[in-house]
């Protein structure tokens, strides 16, 4: 029902893998490396390894991630 305590995050050890089961989020690429997108229940999405994006709730959800590697990155909120 948050977003994430960070401005955006990193995965350099492998692909994200994202399934919405409810409520609505934009997955939000913060550096310009695509266009933001409105994810749905029941939709999945592949986030690419070395890509910073983060998260934003539009509704209440429930989501599950599946996030490779010890490595990730996070950017603090401004």
């Amino acid at each position: 029902s948050e977003n994430s305590p960070h401005n955006g995050e990193m995965h350099p050890d492998g692909d994200e893998i994202l399934y919405l089961i409810s409520g609505k989020v934009r997955v939000v690429f913060v550096d310009g490396d695509g266009e933001d997108v409105d994810v749905y229940p029941g939709d999945g999405m592949v986030i690419p390894k070395g890509v910073w994006h983060r998260v934003d709730i539009i509704e209440p959800c429930q989501i599950v991630y599946l996030t490779p590697g010890p490595n990730n990155q996070f950017r603090a909120l401004d």
